[in-house]
């Protein structure tokens, strides 16, 4: 009696080869519009605080952060919240000697509390909901008083120029790792960052209303990202005002 074969046949493995690249390119194609809508977010994110700074400008005749009379003029900005004005100089902060200087002081530090009451006087004029107007923690953090950004599981910092090559020659915003970090602050890679820069600007990171910088190798070359590299190696840099 002959014992019938129990084996695949080439057939059915091919079929299941198939049914296998099928499931893995869906999830691939699942990861890259995962991270396009990630993108367009941070996109939307860093409009929205242009927007709101001007909107505020606008409204209060100053800074946000810079605003002398804060206290007066905008909405609960008291004790409760931890609230006050900065100097009035039309400058957010200390003006950076570096545009790619990633330190970012403490929330009680002058001027530098002028980049953390930045965003909590955007928060208290209901131009953005993306911190908690009444924290004050003992070093700055995302989501309390600073925005996150789920792109690069870090957030926006805002520093002003200082040199006319610096990104935007005036108020800007870094997308960096942690508040107050150093080089361990890079973020993205160099192919999500020219991603980025294409959309918004002219895709050269080191020109244009949106750069992008390490302070290592590894973003960008010769002008140009180095998009061969996978390891998040990139700070972005965005004019604001």
């Amino acid at each position: 009696m002959r014992i019938k074969d129990s084996g695949f046949t080439l057939v059915e493995l091919s079929i299941v080869m198939i049914i296998i690249g099928l499931l893995i390119g869906g999830i691939l194609k699942g990861q890259e519009l995962v991270q396009n809508a990630r993108v367009s977010a941070t996109i939307a994110q860093v409009k929205n605080y242009s927007a709101a700074t001007l909107t505020f400008q606008n409204s209060f005749g100053n800074l946000p952060g810079d605003i002398f009379s804060a206290p007066s003029l905008v909405p609960d900005c008291n004790a409760a919240n931890y609230c006050g004005g900065g100097n009035g100089d039309w400058v957010v902060g200390a003006k950076d000697p570096n545009a790619f200087n990633l330190n970012q002081s403490g929330v009680l530090t002058v001027p530098e509390v002028e980049t953390t009451y930045f965003w909590k006087h955007l928060q208290l004029a209901n131009l953005i909901s993306d911190i908690q107007p009444s924290g004050n923690p003992s070093r700055p953090a995302w989501e309390i008083t600073h925005p996150y950004n789920e792109l690069s599981k870090g957030g926006f910092t805002v520093y002003t120029a200082d040199r006319a090559r610096d990104v935007g020659r005036g108020i800007g915003l870094r997308l960096q790792n942690v508040p107050t970090g150093t080089s361990s602050s890079r973020t993205l890679t160099p192919s999500i960052a020219e991603k980025i820069d294409m959309k918004m600007d002219d895709g050269h990171p080191d020109f244009g209303s949106v750069q992008a910088d390490s302070e290592a190798s590894g973003c960008d070359t010769g002008g140009r990202y180095q998009v061969n590299t996978t390891r998040p190696v990139c700070v972005m840099f965005f004019q604001l005002y």
